[in-house]
C-alpha cells in the first residue's frame, strides 16, 4: 500500500458557489507524518483526505497545502519549482511545519534566502509590528505559550516546547552562543544567573528572574557572544537593567581585536544602540561592563542585547515575519506565498489553554485564506480561485434590549470572578468580537421570551460565540437563533446540543460538527483538567444583500441555559462585477 506523506491539502468553498455536499468539514489531504496536525484541523472542524507527494498538495485553486519540511519533502518541492511557482502565483500558500537542521539547506534555497536556524527556547514571543495580511489577527496572547502557574512564585513563564527550530530575521542576538553561569563566577544556577536570559527578549518590565545579574565584588564582569558563523553587522544595542541598575559604561570587541572596540555610555537604566557608517562582518562579540555605580545591595544588570544585522532590500521584501522570533514567518510570492510555521503539536502541553492557543493561530491562518469549516468538498469537485481575503469581521455589541433580558442569577455568575473570561475587543481565531469589562452575556432559559439583538446591517456570514449549561441528551434542539431581515423574512438557526455547542464544562474538549473551540478558561482552585469552553458558531447568509434587522435567542430544551457572549458580523462584500 503507497504510504501518505504529505500532510494536508486544505479545499476552499467559493464564497458565491453552491453548497457542495454535507456539512462535515473541508476537504483535506492528510498523511502520516505528523498525525497530530491533523488532530488540531478536526477538532477546528476541518477534515481531511490522502495526498501521496508534496507536489500533489499544490493543486489549482487550492488556498492552502501543509506540509512536513522534512529534507525529502523539501527536495521534492525543490525539484517540482514550476509546481511551486505555479501554486504560489495562482494565490496558494505552502505551509511547512517540522523544518530541522537537516533541511536547512534546500530551505534555504526554496525561500532563495540563507538563514541561520537555532532550537526554540523560554524566550519571549509577540506578534511582529509590520505583520503581513495572512498572519493579521493572531494575538500575543496566542502566540506566546506557558506553562502552569507556578504556586510559589505566584506567575507563568513562557513554554519551552511551543515551536521547534525557528530562523533568524530581525535579530542575530538570540543565535549566539553564551558560556554558562559558572563563567560569572555565579555560586549557583538561580533564574537570575541564566546568560540566556540576556537574548530572550524578556527584560526588567517582564520580572526580575529574566535579567542577567552581576555582582561587582565577585562577578566577571565580561563575557563573549559567539555567532554560528561571520556576520555582516550594523550595530549592536545593550539594554541595561531598570530594576538592578547601576552600570554606567559597556565596551564591545570584535573576533578579539581590542583596536575595534567600542565603549558605550548607557543611560543607566535603558537602551545604548551603536551603529556604523560601514557595517562589520564579525563573529565573536565581547561584551564588558567597564564602569558602574556602587550600591549596598552589590548588584547590577543587564536586560538585553541584540545584534542587529545587515539587511539588503532582497531579504527585506522576501521575508516578512509574524512572530518576533522567526517561529513564523511569511515568504510572499507571486499572490500567495511559503509559510514558515514551527509550532511544535505535541501530546504533552504544560498548560492545557495551549491546545487553544494552537488552535486560534491555525484558524487565522484558515480564515484569512476564506477556508469554511463545516462543509465537505468531494475531491472531483470543480473549484474556482478564492475570493480576496475580507477584513476581520464587525463587532456587535449586545445591545440592552437584550442584555436587560439575561438572568441576573445563574451558573455564569458564580463563575464570573472565577473565569478569565475574554474581555475588550479580542480576536479568536481569527474573528473579532467586543466584550464588556465584565462579560455582557445574554442568557436564555426555557420559558422566558427571546432575547432580542439588535443589528440592521448586512451580514455575509454572522459568527456567535457560545456555550450552555445543559443536562440534555447529544442531539437535543436546545434553542434556536432567528434572523430577522428588513424585508420580514426570517431564518432558523437551530442550536442542537453536540453540534453547534455543547456543556461550557469539559475534561476534553474538542470541535463539534458545525461549531469550533473558540476559547478554553481554567477555573481557578479546580484540577487543571476542568476547563469553561466557549464555541464559535458561524451561520452564512443565503442573501447578505439584504440588511439584517435583529437576531432573536430562545431556549426550549429543559434543564439548559443557553450564553451568548458575543456575536460577529463578517461583512458583505458585493461582486463589483454584479450590477
Amino acid at each position: 500500500m503507497r504510504r501518505a506523506c504529505v500532510l494536508i491539502w486544505l479545499l476552499v468553498i467559493p464564497a458565491t458557489g453552491a453548497r457542495l455536499g454535507a456539512e462535515q468539514g473541508v476537504a483535506t489531504s492528510w498523511a502520516d507524518d505528523n498525525p497530530r496536525i491533523e488532530i488540531e484541523l478536526n477538532a477546528l472542524n476541518y477534515f481531511s483526505q490522502p495526498a501521496f507527494s508534496a507536489v500533489a498538495a499544490l493543486s489549482s485553486g487550492t488556498p492552502l497545502a501543509i506540509v512536513t519540511a522534512t529534507p525529502a519533502h523539501l527536495k521534492e518541492l525543490l525539484a517540482n519549482a514550476a509546481a511551486l511557482d505555479a501554486f504560489t502565483s495562482g494565490g496558494g500558500w505552502l505551509l511547512l511545519n517540522g523544518l530541522t537542521p537537516a533541511g536547512l539547506a534546500d530551505y534555504d534555497t526554496l525561500v532563495g534566502i540563507p538563514h541561520l536556524l537555532r532550537p526554540f527556547r523560554s524566550e519571549k514571543v509577540g506578534i511582529a509590528v509590520q505583520c503581513p495580511q495572512i498572519g493579521l489577527g493572531l494575538q500575543s496572547g496566542d502566540v506566546s505559550m506557558r506553562t502552569t502557574l507556578n504556586q510559589w512564585t505566584g506567575d507563568f513563564l513562557v513554554a519551552d516546547d511551543a515551536y521547534g527550530w525557528v530562523v533568524d530575521t530581525d535579530d542575530l542576538a538570540p543565535f549566539a552562543s553564551l558560556p554558562d553561569y559558572t563563567w560569572f563566577h555565579h555560586r549557583d544556577a538561580n533564574i537570575d544567573h541564566n546568560p540566556l536570559n540576556l537574548i530572550a527578549g524578556f527584560g526588567s518590565a517582564d520580572s526580575w528572574k529574566r535579567i542577567l545579574a552581576f555582582y561587582p565584588t565577585r562577578s566577571r564582569m565580561d563575557f563573549p557572544m559567539v555567532l554560528p558563523s561571520p556576520q555582516a553587522i550594523r550595530g549592536v544595542e545593550v539594554i541595561t537593567s531598570f530594576k538592578y541598575p547601576g552600570i554606567t559604561h559597556v565596551s564591545l570587541t570584535f573576533d578579539g581585536d581590542d583596536g575595534s572596540t567600542d565603549v558605550l555610555a548607557t543611560p543607566n537604566p535603558g537602551p545604548v544602540d551603536t551603529t556604523w557608517d560601514k557595517p562589520r562582518t564579525v563573529r565573536t562579540i565581547g561584551v564588558r561592563v567597564v564602569d558602574w555605580q556602587a550600591s549596598a545591595k552589590d548588584v547590577i544588570g543587564i536586560d538585553g542585547i541584540h545584534i542587529w544585522p545587515v539587511r539588503d532590500q532582497h531579504f527585506k521584501d522576501s521575508v516578512k515575519p509574524i512572530t518576533t522570533n522567526g517561529a513564523i514567518v511569511a515568504y510572499p510570492r507571486g499572490n500567495g506565498g511559503i509559510l514558515l510555521c514551527e509550532l511544535n503539536f505535541t501530546d504533552h502541553d504544560q498548560d492545557l489553554q495551549n491546545i487553544q492557543r494552537r488552535r486560534n493561530i491555525l484558524a487565522v491562518f484558515l480564515h484569512t485564506l476564506r477556508i469554511e469549516p463545516g462543509r465537505h468538498v468531494p475531491a472531483q469537485g470543480a473549484l474556482t480561485p478564492p475570493p480576496p481575503a475580507i477584513a476581520l469581521g464587525l463587532p456587535c455589541a449586545l445591545g440592552p434590549a437584550a442584555i436587560l433580558q439575561a438572568s441576573s442569577t445563574d451558573w455564569l455568575d458564580a463563575a464570573s470572578a472565577a473565569v478569565p473570561w475574554p474581555h475588550g475587543h479580542s480576536s479568536l481565531g481569527g474573528v473579532a468580537f467586543a466584550f464588556g469589562d465584565r462579560p455582557q452575556v445574554v442568557m436564555r432559559r426555557p420559558g422566558q421570551p427571546a432575547a432580542v439583538i439588535p443589528l440592521q446591517q448586512t451580514a455575509q456570514s454572522l459568527v456567535f460565540l457560545q456555550t450552555a449549561a445543559t443536562t440534555a441528551a447529544a442531539g437535543s434542539v436546545l434553542g434556536s437563533y432567528t434572523v430577522i431581515f428588513t424585508d420580514g423574512r426570517s431564518v432558523r438557526i437551530p442550536l442542537i446540543n453536540g453540534h453547534d455547542l455543547a456543556h461550557h464544562e469539559q475534561t476534553h474538549p474538542a470541535g463539534l460538527a458545525r461549531a469550533r473551540l473558540a476559547w478554553l478558561g481554567h477555573v481557578a482552585g479546580q484540577p487543571d483538567d476542568r476547563l469553561t469552553v466557549l464555541y464559535e458558531r458561524q451561520w452564512n447568509n443565503p442573501t447578505p444583500a439584504v440588511p439584517i434587522a435583529e437576531i432573536r435567542l430562545t431556549c426550549t430544551e429543559p434543564s439548559t441555559t443557553i450564553a451568548l457572549f458575543a456575536v460577529t458580523a463578517l461583512p458583505f462584500l458585493p461582486d463589483p462585477g454584479v450590477h
